[in-house]
């Protein structure tokens, strides 16, 4: 299974790309980054300029692209800083969701540190307990915790664009204004150092764009990299300050060509350095371990300790089934979510019999329809629902008549898209029972497929309920919900051919399920 976290953060805006490969794991396939800077001018006007706000939609839109590439089941987006702060945040939120494709998730910045220290902790294989210092655009996290939980956390409202856009205005930095910011921060850290010095960390471990630049900068004051616990670099206060004072000393566009910067990396460094040695001084520490983990990869920590289980696959000894699941892993299909829209179709299927009279013939074609009606995917997401008719009419299945593959095929061509027609040469080609029967299922797999839709396994159970000519579709929802909210305007828009064929009124109402253990706080949450 592959999946994917996109983080829209104050500075940057991230993409992880990962394939599960167990319960508890998952191996990197892509990891990317574009710098956004949204909050050069939002910190200080509270409001996102209209030009960043289109250069982060142009970059949503290539995370969609490179997501459709690499066959991605699942994204996670979440937005962060600036974007949780400004006025117009939430219109921005919502033209991204358009242009991603996906639900992006606005989480506080206790949760982000709660994120950050479950990557650290993961990557590192973490025992004792670490101060954890992630240094962003809009804020600085710090968490103290260990492998099992976390014992302190704060967001402080630090991050380097904002301490930059208040406090510098001469290039190269100016002594006064050094000293200002160096002064503002030890006021502001003051509580949070207290509470971190209580807690007693053994370590500190940075994370975040700037230390890592920082990691390459130290490396040209010493012969040897200095590598710190379990792979972590080491990085001595002195060090940082010498780096700090050699930045400082040049004009942005001198520091960007002599330290191989990026312009814009080389315009806020100083400052993110400086946050970094305020913490390291207020908490009384002289090191620091350089850590590459970000918050895209305890986003993806996070969903596998709270993942549903899988949705059983089909009892073995039907050798068709077995032909339709064979064509399936041949097609790389998404197996959660094409047996989760099983699950959900059939349960549609068997409470609706009165309504469209089918039998157990056609409840195991729409099942075997529901675990290849992604198929096309395949060949590509555009018009996948044509390249899955195709397949399934062109690939080896086992068993099946060439009436019953015709049937199948058509099923999975219906399950989005338009409706079922006779100017379609394919649909035309069947029986007139057998265009009943097309039709009859295609209504139930595309209300099924859109319940779906985030292909996070949210509903668990669907209960009907008929009353005149209006159906109740009770939908039983997992932990999961809180991730990815149903789309039901989408529901309703997939339900219109099931309500013209049978002439009801369909109404979706979300219950939240009885909790599972996956759906319960974990030890590693604030």
């Amino acid at each position: 299974m592959r999946v994917a976290a996109i983080h829209l953060g104050s500075y940057s805006f991230h993409l992880l790309v990962a394939e599960i490969t167990g319960a508890s794991s998952f191996r990197i396939l892509v990891q990317d980054a574009m710098l956004m800077q949204l909050g050069r001018t939002a910190l200080l006007t509270g409001r996102l300029d209209p030009n960043d706000m289109a250069r982060g939609l142009q970059c949503l839109a290539e995370f969609r692209r490179l997501t459709l590439s690499r066959r991605v089941e699942r994204t996670f987006a979440i937005a962060t800083g600036v974007i949780r702060e400004a006025e117009n945040g939430d219109d921005f939120l919502r033209r991204a969701c358009r242009v991603g494709g996906f639900h992006i998730r606005t989480i506080s910045g206790r949760e982000e540190a709660r994120l950050i220290h479950l990557a650290v902790s993961r990557g590192l294989g973490l025992q004792e307990r670490a101060l954890l210092v992630d240094i962003g655009g809009g804020s600085v996290r710090l968490s103290v915790g260990d492998g099992d939980r976390i014992y302190f956390a704060t967001a402080l409202r630090l991050g380097f664009l904002r301490m930059h856009g208040r406090f510098i205005t001469k290039d190269p930095v100016s002594k006064l204004e050094a000293r200002a910011l160096a002064s503002f921060l030890r006021e502001s850290l003051r509580a949070s150092a207290a509470a971190i010095r209580r807690r007693n960390p053994s370590r500190v471990i940075a994370t975040g764009s700037p230390v890592t630049v920082l990691s390459t900068l130290a490396r040209r004051l010493r012969a040897s990299p200095g590598p710190g616990q379990d792979g972590a670099e080491r990085v001595r206060r002195s060090e940082i300050r010498r780096i700090i004072s050699s930045l400082a000393e040049l004009p942005a566009i001198e520091r960007a060509g002599r330290f191989d910067l990026d312009s814009v990396q080389a315009e806020s460094l100083p400052t993110a350095l400086m946050i970094l040695d305020a913490v390291l001084g207020s908490a009384g520490r002289r090191a620091v371990e350089i850590s590459s983990a970000d918050l895209c990869e305890g986003v993806i920590h996070d969903f596998l300790q709270a993942r549903p289980p899988s949705a059983a696959p089909p009892a073995e000894g039907d050798p068709r089934m077995q032909a339709v699941l064979d064509l399936a892993a041949r097609c790389d299909y998404p197996a959660e979510h094409s047996h989760r829209v099983a699950l959900l179709a059939g349960q549609i299927f068997r409470q609706t019999a009165g309504l469209h009279g089918l039998g157990q013939v056609e409840g195991r074609l729409l099942e075997r329809a529901s675990i290849l009606h992604d198929i096309g995917y395949h060949i590509s997401y555009s018009g996948h629902h044509k390249h899955a008719h195709h397949l399934v009419m062109h690939s080896e299945l086992r068993g099946f008549t060439p009436a019953e593959r015709r049937l199948l095929a058509n099923l999975v061509r219906y399950h989005r898209g338009a409706a079922p027609r006779a100017s379609h040469a394919s649909f035309r080609a069947l029986s007139p029972p057998e265009q009943q029967v097309v039709r009859r299922l295609s209504a139930v797999l595309r209300i099924a497929d859109a319940l779906d839709m985030s292909h996070f396994c949210v509903v668990d159970e669907i209960q009907l309920r008929a009353a005149g000519r209006r159906i109740y579709f009770l939908l039983l929802a997992n932990g999961m919900f809180r991730r990815a909210p149903l789309d039901m305007g989408a529901v309703k828009r997939h339900a219109r051919l099931f309500e013209k064929l049978f002439g009801v009124e369909t109404v979706f109402r979300i219950r939240r399920s009885r909790p599972r253990p996956s759906d319960s706080e974990t030890p590693n949450r604030t």
